[in-house]
């Protein structure tokens, strides 16, 4: 089962290069799953997430894909021609922003 986390914006070409990876290494996926959750540097996106209802799904779904693996006859792969995204891959350009911080003040709290 392949399954992203995102900031509340899109998965864009994911399913497909974790999909390309695992095929190439002899796996075969067999559910795809995308939820939400607190985006790591605009803290203001999907602050919360995941929540009760996110972690429900998750559930969900894995309960699904226990059900599908106890019917899977080791070639199915449909998943992946559903998955979201664009081969070739969308050129990754970097991010709009970046982060600035004053080395010398860190203390390395890890945060």
């Amino acid at each position: 089962m392949l399954v992203v986390s995102y900031g509340n914006r899109a998965v864009d070409d994911t399913f497909l290069e974790m999909a390309d990876v695992l095929v190439e290494g002899g796996f075969v996926p067999v559910a795809l799953g995308s939820f939400v959750a607190h985006h790591s540097l605009m803290t203001n996106v999907a602050a919360g997430r995941p929540d009760a209802d996110d972690l429900a799904a998750v559930r969900a779904l894995a309960a699904q894909v226990v059900e599908k693996l106890a019917r899977v006859d080791g070639a199915e792969a449909a998943c992946v021609a559903a998955a979201p995204g664009n081969r070739p891959y969308r050129a990754f350009g970097g991010v709009a922003f970046k982060p600035e911080v004053d080395a010398g003040a860190c203390t390395a709290c890890g945060l």
